[in-house]
């Protein structure tokens, strides 16, 4: 499986091949949200997955106990969508896109009464319905126009940006590093004297390691909770060998825990 690179060989890219030739089921997945959001004319921010699914005919039912976050079934030829109750609003809304996501090429897929949202069945479907559910919240073009309004990107842009589409910080994380190339935003935790990376987005950054200065806004965020420091912070693992300098705006807002957003040079990609 190569679906990362932009090639897709699961069964639910063939089912989509069968029919609409060599065009990207990312594409596909992408153009279909952007359909959906402009037929039920909901409008955002924030884009109300609960009002797609009212738009849609979809039902929503909220269930305890429930050892997934959300998956789909149809009953009676109709969409019913199950949400643990006690997972979080923002973390929720992003469920609920992924799930109406999962009906958009219901028919046309491979098995398509089989149980929705099982990783073990199709994970290149997850990613699909993960992307669709970025652009039914996300909208590229007016979630990168909020992004860039204010000039300077910091994590106070990415925190402002959850609340105003009313998702979690790593969905937007994951959102910004895909509509605005040139930076990252990574995660860290402090371990002791040690300054881990958690995660990092795009995910082919994940070797980088800080070096650690005591001066890095990374380090001085981790110390100064609440505060963002914008500094050119060095890191081993960009390259093959040496390290790299670059423009880093960091804050601290948990205990121990920093996010921060890099400036990616051309040459790095």
């Amino acid at each position: 499986m190569n679906s990362q690179k932009g090639r897709w060989f699961g069964p639910t890219a063939q089912s989509l091949r069968a029919i609409y030739g060599q065009k990207s089921p990312l594409s596909l997945f992408c153009e279909k949200a952007t359909e959906v959001r402009k037929t039920t004319g909901v409008r955002g921010p924030a884009f109300d997955p609960f009002e797609y699914a009212e738009k849609l005919d979809i039902r929503v039912e909220e269930r305890e106990g429930m050892l997934i976050d959300g998956f789909l079934k149809c009953n009676d030829g109709r969409f019913v969508v199950y949400l643990k109750k006690e997972v979080f609003d923002l973390r929720k809304n992003f469920t609920l896109a992924h799930e109406i996501a999962h009906t958009f090429f219901y028919g046309l897929l491979a098995s398509p009464n089989s149980f929705r949202g099982n990783v073990s069945s199709d994970p290149e479907e997850e990613r699909l319905c993960d992307a669709a559910a970025a652009e039914l919240l996300m909208p590229f073009s007016v979630f990168k126009e909020d992004l860039l309004s204010e000039g300077e990107i910091t994590p106070r842009t990415l925190f402002w940006l959850v609340t105003r589409y009313r998702v979690s910080i790593q969905s937007v994380t994951i959102r910004v590093a895909e509509v605005e190339p040139q930076i990252a935003i990574a995660f860290w935790k402090r371990d002791g004297s040690a300054v881990k990376l958690q995660s990092i987005s795009p995910p082919w950054l994940k070797h980088w390691m800080l070096c650690q200065t005591k001066r890095s806004s990374i380090e001085l965020a981790l110390a100064t909770p609440g505060k963002v420091f914008t500094k050119a912070d060095s890191f081993y693992g960009a390259k093959a060998s040496g390290r790299i300098r670059t423009k880093v705006s960091s804050y601290g807002f948990r205990p121990n825990k920093a996010i921060s957003v890099i400036e990616i040079d051309e040459q790095l990609r």
